[in-house]
């Protein structure tokens, strides 16, 4: 009943080598933010602008958001363009970078929580 138009060619679409480490980051991303949840959960309850809360926060926001909408990203843009990535090898940089970047303000966080502020006299 349909008639299917316009290329369909494999060729024009993303590897799966290419993008499953960001879906695989996501993964992990959400699997420790709901650990953490799960270990704080009291803190839940009290000021939404503690270290714990802002925490849980970066990480579903930057760890397993930011990751998916990439992934998601560098499989359907050459099928929207109708062509190919520019480069795998610069698709595996942008997650390397991404990689390393995304803990870095989680990690500001925990290292407040754990290191500096039982520290401080009167917290």
């Amino acid at each position: 009943m349909f008639a299917t138009t316009g290329n369909t060619e494999t060729s024009k679409t993303t590897s799966y080598k290419v993008v499953l480490p960001f879906y695989g980051y996501a993964a992990v991303a959400f699997l420790v933010a709901a650990v953490l949840l799960l270990l704080s959960a009291a803190d839940i309850t009290d000021h939404y602008f503690l270290p714990h809360t802002l925490a849980i926060t970066h990480i579903m926001a930057l760890g397993w958001g930011t990751m998916m909408i990439l992934g998601a990203s560098h499989q359907l843009v050459p099928v929207l363009i109708e062509g190919k990535l520019y480069s795998t090898k610069l698709a595996y940089t942008s997650f390397f970078l991404a990689a390393l970047g995304i803990p870095y303000w989680p990690g500001d966080f925990m290292f407040l929580i754990w290191v500096c502020i039982p520290s401080v006299e009167g917290y």
